[in-house]
Parts: C-alpha cells; structure tokens; sequence
C-alpha cells in the first residue's frame, strides 16, 4: 500500500497538477500557499490545447516548475470557465493567465509552445520584471551577456519577427546569430553546462549541420547529468523534424545527408518500435522519381503511421506530387480524399488545402 501511495505521489510530480478547483478556490490557495495562480484557457475543439496537455504538461521538467511555484487550473472557455474568459478577454486558445492572490493579471500569452523549456522560459520573462522587452533590451545593451538574458533577448527578437502579417527574415537572422556568437564565446565547460542547453533547442538550432548541432552531437556524453536529459530531447527533436522535413519536401533529398540522418537514428535507437520505417519508405520511394510507386506506398501504409508523423506530410502533400502527368494527381486526389474522414480537428484544415491545390492542378491542365 505504501508502494503504491508513493507511485502515485511520484507520477504526480512527475506531471502538472492541475487542480479539480474553481478560480476563487485557487486564489484562496495560491495566498495560503504563497503561489501565484496559473490558467489554462482551452476547448474541447483546439488541436494545440491537447498537444500542450499530452506533450507539454506531462514533461518532468515542466511539472516541476509549474507545481512548485503556481496553484494551476484548467477551465473550458466555453462552459465552466466561460464568464471568467470573457472577463479576461480570451479571444484565442489556449490562452495561459497568470494572476496573483489578490487577483492581479501577471502575465497573459496566446498560442502553445511544444518545447517544454521555451515554453517555461516564456512563463518566466512575462511574469519577472527584469524581463520585461523594456529591460531585456537595455541589459544586452549594456553588454550583459548571462545565458538567461541572452535566451530572452533571441527570444524577443523572435516575438518581433512574428509581429507583422510576414515574418520578418532579418529579425530571425539577428536572433539566430545573438545565439551563435554567444556560443562561440562560450568555453568547452561552459558549452556543456546545463544553463547553456538553449542554445541546442531547436528554436535555435535547426539543421544537423549547423556547428551547435554538430558539437551537441560529437559531445552528448560529455553533458553532466542536469543538461542530459534535455541534450537528448533536442537531439531525437533535431533528427526527427530534420527526416520529416525530408519526408515532406521542405528540405531537398540529398542521398548522403539523409543516409547519414537514418544511420543516426538507427544507432541512437530511434527507430526501436520501427515507428520510422514506413516514413523511410516514403522517402526513399519518393527519391527515386516514380511517383505510381511512392503513391503504392501512401495508399498501403500511410494509414499504419502515428499521426504526428501524418500531419508532418499533410500540409505538404500536394508538393510532393510535383508532376503535370492527370493520371497521378488524380490517384493522388483519391488517396487524399480517402485520408478525410479520419483526419484530426487539428490537421483537417491542412488536409483540405492539400487537396484544393491537388484539384487545381487537374483544372491548370485541362
């Protein structure tokens, strides 16, 4: 019995707790607790609120930075906690809220994050005034350089990029190379320190052949055992988004760069429960030039892979079928059209765009 009551002590901890509490039963807590209180606005219909709750939440990391310092509730917009939404003008979901006890507005963000730490780092800088742009921008200024303001300073210029209705390129670049100097100013102990792990998230490193990515790899067992755990999460990350963006088409297929990804994978133990095989498939079929084939490929096995590897190809399905040949944009329609009706809330709309620019391309030919 006392086993079983620490397990479950254990997997608590090991997760967010988010409390079965209403919002003045959290405010009550967070005062005796001396916590702040946080919200998590969603829908039963938002595709990003149940990633957040099934990848995000979960994550050790996360459960420990939020239980420790936050009484955490969670209220459907739309029913429980709909009157509390409309006081606090959510107009997005998830929307995360963080008040104090007296019920003071803290911090308010739109829009998930899949990486657990950026996620926490986001959380961080809103409710931490030294973080705040105003602050952030005059302590990189001043030529402060520690790895907290230099991830929030990236950070920042990643958020203005993302400001107007197109991403702002040189925004981007200006971030990416804050986080390259700065590693290259970084002794080899200070490389591998676990306050320096943000530099290989792939928020900032994004290509198995970006420097960051080569030593993170040549040196992952060099990490102490603090910046292990989360080295290893931005490796399997970096490999995994590198061979879905191969998949579907955003990166070019270059034999010896994707030979040398699946040896990786393969070797890393990646491909265990042989989740990748049927995207190496795909691949490889699609590499060739013989569409009648990869297509044999989607239509026999698509349906057996996990779906976050589904909805990496979906968005971009149509580009793979670079042809003007009718016959295989036809085949390719039906596949597609058969894969409709066991699409997820979350990927339909990609699903639907894929296929209106496959039709297109059957109207652009005849």
């Amino acid at each position: 019995m006392s086993l079983c009551i620490l397990l479950g002590t254990l997997t608590l901890w090991g997760q967010t707790n988010f409390r079965s509490i209403n919002y003045a039963e959290a405010l009550k807590a967070a005062k005796t607790e001396n916590k702040l209180v946080f919200i998590d606005f969603y829908t039963t219909w938002c595709g990003p609120c149940k990633m957040m709750m099934k990848n995000v939440f979960p994550q050790p990391q996360v459960g420990e930075y939020f239980n420790n310092k936050y009484v955490c509730i969670k209220l459907d917009a739309e029913k429980e906690g709909k009157d509390l939404a409309k006081r606090f003008e959510v107009k997005a979901y998830p929307t995360f809220i963080v008040v104090d006890s007296s019920d003071k507005v803290v911090f308010k963000k739109e829009g998930g994050n899949y990486d657990g730490m950026k996620f926490i780092s986001e959380i961080e800088a809103g409710i931490n005034p030294n973080l705040t742009p105003e602050r952030v921008k005059e302590r990189y200024a001043a030529g402060e350089r520690t790895p907290e303001l230099v991830e929030s300073y990236a950070n920042l210029k990643l958020k203005e990029a993302r400001q107007g209705r197109r991403m702002n390129q040189e925004l981007i670049e200006e971030a990416m190379k804050v986080v390259s100097d700065y590693f290259n100013g970084l002794s080899e102990e200070q490389k591998l320190s676990a306050s320096n792990t943000f530099v290989y998230s792939y928020t900032f490193t994004q290509s198995i052949v970006d420097p960051k990515a080569e030593y993170m790899i040549n040196n992952c067992e060099k990490f102490d055992i603090e910046a292990k755990k989360s080295i290893n999460s931005y490796i399997t990350e970096l490999y995994q988004i590198e061979l879905q963006n191969i998949m579907n088409g955003t990166n070019p297929y270059d034999e010896s760069v994707y030979s040398k990804l699946k040896s990786l994978m393969i070797d890393c133990g990646m491909n265990k429960e042989g989740k990748w095989n049927i995207p190496f498939k795909l691949i490889e079929a699609h590499a060739t030039g013989d569409l009648n084939s990869y297509l044999t490929v989607c239509e026999n096995e698509f349906g057996q892979m996990p779906e976050e590897l589904k909805a990496a190809l979906y968005p971009y399905f149509h580009q793979t079928i670079n042809t003007k040949d009718k016959e295989i944009i036809k085949r390719a329609i039906r596949f597609m059209r058969a894969q409709l009706p066991d699409l997820h809330t979350s990927t339909i709309y990609f699903g639907v765009t894929s296929l209106m620019q496959l039709e297109k391309e059957i109207e652009a030919t005849e």
